[in-house]
Order: C-alpha cells, then sequence, then structure tokens
C-alpha cells in the first residue's frame, strides 16, 4: 500500500545532474562571479562539497569541466590569468590559474540564463545586420533556453523556402553540418509562430499553421518574454542601439500585440482585445481616449460602463482613495 511504499519503503536513489554541460556551464560561471571558485583549486573544493563531489563523478568528468572552463574563457565570460603562453609557471603552480569573470560574464550570470545562450544572443547583436523582430526571435530561438517546435517532413520544403526569402534578415548564419541545419529549420518555425503571435494571427489559426496545441503558444510566449528581457540587458551593454528594438517587440509578444497598440496597453482595464477595438475606432493613445465620451466608448464590443466611464476621465475627479481605490482597480 502508500505506507509501505513511500514511507517505509527503499528511498529511490538520487543522482546529480550538475555533471551535464549546460549545468556545468551556469554553475561553474556562476561560482566565478560569486568568488567561489577563485582558482581551480578552489573551483575543485567548490564542486568537491556538493552532491556532484561527493558522488565521485568529479575527477570521471575533468575533461567535460576542462571543457567548459576552455568555452567560459573563448567566449569572453570569464578571464584565465597564470597559464598564459610563454609565462613561467612553478610546479606548484601548475593547474591554478586564477579565474574572474568579465562584465559580460556576470551579466549573463545574473539573468540566469545558460551561457551558451548569452553567447549566441551577443554574436547576434554583433553581427552587423540591422535587427528586425524576426531576427531577433530567430536568434533567440537558437538558444538552448528555449525549445524549438519540430519541422515534420512535409513542412520542410515550406521553410526551406522562407529561409531563402528571410535569410538575410537572420542574425546567425546556418550551420555548415547539414543535420545541424534541420535545427535551423526548426528555429526559424518558432521564430515564425512568435512573430505571428506578436502581429495579432488568431490563435486559431496559429494552431493550424503551426500544428500546435495552445499551451505550446503560451509556453513559448513565457519563454520567449524572458529571454528578449535578457537580451536587452546585454544589448544594453554590447549594443545600446538594439535595446529600444528588444524593449517594444518584449512587450508585443508579452501581449501578443501590433506596435501601434503599445500605447493604448498603458491604460488599466485595457487587453489587446480592447486595445484592438478601442484602436479601430480611432482612439489609439491615452490622450485620444481622454476626449471621447461614456457613450461613445460603452458602445463598443467588450467595453461596460464603468469602464467606459475611467478610459474617458469621467471618474477622475471623484476618484476613491485607500480600499475603496483597490476595490475599483479590482473590479
Amino acid at each position: 500500500d502508500a505506507d509501505e511504499r513511500y514511507l517505509n519503503g527503499e528511498p529511490e536513489p538520487v543522482r546529480s545532474k550538475l555533471g551535464s554541460e549546460p549545468a556545468l556551464r551556469m554553475h561553474l560561471l556562476a561560482a566565478v562571479v560569486g568568488g567561489l571558485a577563485t582558482d581551480r583549486e578552489a573551483l575543485h573544493a567548490f564542486l568537491g562539497q556538493t552532491l556532484f563531489g561527493a558522488q565521485g563523478e568529479l575527477w570521471r568528468t575533468q575533461h567535460r569541466l576542462n571543457r567548459v572552463l576552455d568555452f567560459l574563457e573563448a567566449e569572453r565570460l570569464i578571464e584565465m590569468a597564470g597559464a598564459g603562453s610563454g609565462e613561467f609557471i612553478t610546479a606548484d603552480q601548475l593547474g591554478r590559474e586564477s579565474f574572474a569573470a568579465t562584465e559580460f560574464g556576470r551579466r549573463v550570470a545574473q539573468l540566469y540564463i545558460d551561457p551558451l545562450s548569452g553567447v549566441l544572443m551577443r554574436q547576434a547583436l554583433e553581427s552587423g545586420i540591422k535587427p528586425t523582430p524576426l531576427g531577433l526571435l530567430h536568434a533567440l530561438a537558437r538558444t538552448p533556453d528555449l525549445r524549438s517546435l519540430f519541422v515534420r517532413r512535409n513542412e520542410q520544403e515550406r521553410y526551406f523556402a522562407l529561409l531563402g526569402e528571410v535569410g538575410d534578415r537572420l542574425l546567425l548564419p546556418p550551420p555548415a553540418d547539414r543535420y545541424e541545419a534541420e535545427f535551423y529549420l526548426w528555429d526559424l518555425k518558432t521564430a515564425r509562430l512568435l512573430e505571428a503571435w506578436a502581429d495579432e494571427v488568431p490563435e486559431s489559426e496559429l494552431l493550424d499553421r503551426f500544428s500546435v496545441q495552445p499551451g505550446d503558444i503560451r509556453a513559448k510566449v513565457d519563454i520567449a518574454e524572458w529571454l528578449l528581457y535578457a537580451m536587452g540587458e546585454l544589448a544594453a551593454l554590447l549594443a545600446p542601439d538594439a535595446a529600444p528594438l528588444l524593449r517594444e517587440l518584449r512587450l508585443r509578444v508579452s501581449h501578443g500585440i501590433r506596435a501601434e497598440l503599445l500605447p493604448l496597453m498603458a491604460v488599466e482595464g485595457v487587453g489587446r482585445i480592447r486595445a484592438r477595438t478601442l484602436h479601430a475606432a480611432g482612439y489609439t493613445d491615452p490622450a485620444a481616449l481622454r476626449t471621447a465620451t461614456p457613450a461613445a466608448l460603452v458602445a463598443l464590443p467588450g467595453i461596460g460602463p464603468r469602464l467606459a466611464a475611467q478610459l474617458a476621465g469621467a471618474d477622475e475627479a471623484a476618484e476613491p482613495s485607500g480600499p475603496a481605490q483597490a476595490r475599483l482597480k479590482i473590479d
């Protein structure tokens, strides 16, 4: 029974997942940024206190550990001193290079993204190609933090044709390896889904066009919003000119709206559907709403008398305060 199995039974074995390269990338960078690993000796001491180290995995995966450290250094996430080419190193200093995080590495760790994602974002921002919504979204889809949609065999011709149309707008080049190139198409499909969502394509059409479920769209949107924020923060450091477009695109993806609706989304009580309704009626920003009458607004679909009065500013003079105001906002 349940008592015998869960309370009195043998516990299931627990194995550390720290030995995988994605986990090592994140945690080694975090350890350097946090000052827990200032050299190899300190790094080994730190890892030795983890479940990973207690299970004896550290020495069996030393080659993987070295590979991750080489990656972090090569991609300018950390700097290593004391073992440079041509430097004299005494026997007791061998293998004790000092580690320090770069400004880029610190920011990637603070954003809590896979360092490989941070590197791909940096490569996209430094590509020299003018960023567009599709190009930025495709770069995000290339990261390991966003799982891309599968391209079915009967869809491949369509996405190869699309790649021919938009390839010059993509910030990351296709890989030379044909097997990896298939994933490049998966990423393009994912970017196209997010772009269509932000262009207000109806959900029913998205489900049919991309062969996805409603939950798939929501999951991709949530992760893309997070990654757009992260890329915007890195852009402030690496490519400030791209930062405004990333902020705008993040809001568009978050709400599923075109850029023209962004001013209306700042109005309390207005979501993507009401914003489109108001925009279609000629109320394109909050200033335009203040010229409207409640009677004109209540005639629009989805807008009741209370919201119409609020949008028109008719209740500003009698705006309640304290708990009453909180209740009005909840309503």
